[in-house]
């Protein structure tokens, strides 16, 4: 990830990849292509590790939706009686 705003680095920091990160006004080809070289090399443990958190988040973002979904719809009720 190319870190052009914190958020990139927030991000990456969430799915444990905070590593990953390059900030553009650091950014110097040889250190990026050694990244690069490194993520290689551990290609299946990175997806792994990648698959396993972003499951996590969709989950507790599934969650969050049913929670709000259900307080709208209560409301709605409510206001129908």
């Amino acid at each position: 990830m190319l870190e052009y705003q914190p958020k990139c680095r927030d991000y990456m920091a969430s799915i444990t990849h905070e590593d990953a990160t390059v900030r553009t006004d650091q950014f110097r080809a040889e250190f990026v292509w050694e990244m690069l070289s490194a993520c290689e090399k551990r290609r299946e443990e990175m997806i792994n590790t990648l698959w396993r958190h972003i499951s996590e988040l969709k989950l507790r973002q599934s969650t969050a939706a049913t929670y709000v979904a259900n307080s709208v719809f209560a409301i709605d009720e409510r206001s129908n009686e």
